[in-house]
């Protein structure tokens, strides 16, 4: 008696339909992309960004719904190459498949994730890019297009504390770059800043060539003092120079910022 009620119960289980498992049943959607077709989960897209979540939650007119089959994809405008950079951040293939993003592609994903408002595509993109050693034009360029204000404050900050060095772009590079009309406020910066913590500071050292010998001395604006000094007497190339020069140097730079803050203060508020 036990035995059939227990081999009934058993047919029944699986005579009864299957349901959905809990964490791997995907709903997939096509997107086009320029000439290109792309079927991949929804949920990269409804999980991480507002944008995509309310486009999935709009209702959809009778017959077939948008993105569900390759004859009605949902038509993204934007580059099939930024989209390949982010579908690779969103759907990792295993390790021994995975490849390392270059740099390229992870402005690529802060392209596409600061339009389509993926909050943590975005960090993840600002994270990496912040590892890299930008130009600060191209820094400045990427923080104003795609407003990420600690790049933007950081890139104008190097612009006012190394304005004429030479590693430093020229005021034609900035305006070229940036317009002349953010080139003008950078050198305003400039003039307030280094006029305000301009003190002339002395760096001392003595020439290393045994058959010169001489005490030399360079003054300098602080904000700017060149890292290679050569000596007055017999012109030998001088590449250290002092700790205290160096702390002067970098204890000037939040001056710098603050002031640069000041200036730009609207344009940085507009940021995140």
């Amino acid at each position: 008696m036990d035995n059939s009620t227990s081999v009934a119960a058993e047919h029944v289980e699986h005579d009864a339909p299957p349901c959905a498992g809990r964490n791997y049943y995907y709903e997939l959607v096509t997107f086009k992309v320029e000439d290109k077709l792309y079927r991949v989960p929804r949920h990269g897209f409804s999980q991480f960004s507002i944008v995509f979540e309310s486009m999935f939650s709009l209702p959809q007119a009778d017959g077939t719904a948008e993105g569900q089959t390759d004859d009605h994809p949902i038509q993204l405008l934007c580059a099939s190459r930024d989209f390949e950079a982010l579908l690779d951040l969103l759907y990792p293939q295993p390790q021994i498949q995975q490849r390392e993003m270059t740099k390229d592609g992870w402005v690529s994903v802060l392209k596409l994730s600061t339009q389509w408002a993926m909050d943590e595509a975005r960090k993840a993109a600002i994270e990496k890019l912040s590892e890299v050693k930008l130009p600060v034009l191209e820094k400045v360029t990427l923080a104003k297009e795609y407003n990420v204000a600690p790049w933007l404050l950081d890139g104008y900050t190097d612009l006012v504390q190394h304005w004429g060095s030479p590693s430093s772009p020229s005021l034609q590079d900035i305006g070229t770059a940036l317009g002349w009309e953010t080139a003008a406020r950078i050198l305003e910066v400039v003039v307030k800043a280094k006029g305000a913590s301009g003190a002339v500071t002395t760096a001392a050292f003595t020439c290393p060539n045994i058959h010169c010998g001489i005490h030399n001395s360079r003054k300098y604006t602080s904000g700017y003092m060149p890292l290679t000094l050569s000596c007055a007497a017999c012109g030998t190339t001088i590449v250290k120079v002092t700790s205290d020069d160096l702390s002067t140097l970098f204890e000037s730079r939040d001056r710098f910022a603050e002031a640069v803050r000041a200036a730009f203060k609207e344009e940085l508020d507009f940021m995140y």
